[in-house]
C-alpha cells in the first residue's frame, strides 16, 4: 500500500513539473489584462490578414503574453501570427 501511494506520488509530482516546463514563454512585454486590445478588435484584425494571407477560418487566444492568431493556409498548412497586445503589431509569425 505505502509503495502504491509513494508512486503516485511520484507520478502527480513529475506530471506537475511537466507542466511547468510545457508552459508557453514570454514573448511580448507583460502588460496587464486591462491594457490588452479587445478580443474583438483582434478578430477584426484577424479577418483582414486572412484575406491578405488566404485563410478565413480562425481562432484568437491569448499565447506568451500576445494575442495569438491560428488559421489553415487553403493548401493546409497551420499558421501562427502573434500579435503585440497593445499596439497590435505582428510579433512573430510562422508556418507548419
Amino acid at each position: 500500500m505505502r509503495k502504491t501511494i509513494m508512486a503516485a506520488a511520484f507520478v502527480a509530482t513529475t506530471a506537475m513539473g511537466m507542466g511547468a516546463a510545457l508552459a508557453t514563454p514570454q514573448i511580448c512585454e507583460y502588460r496587464a489584462p486591462e491594457q490588452w486590445r479587445p478580443k474583438a478588435e483582434i478578430e477584426a484584425l484577424a479577418a483582414d490578414l486572412g484575406k491578405q494571407m488566404g485563410f478565413d477560418k480562425f481562432f484568437v487566444q491569448p499565447d506568451g503574453g500576445c494575442w495569438g492568431v491560428y488559421a489553415r493556409t487553403p493548401d493546409g498548412a497551420k499558421l501562427e501570427i502573434l500579435l503585440d497586445p497593445m499596439t497590435k503589431a505582428i510579433v512573430r509569425q510562422g508556418r507548419s
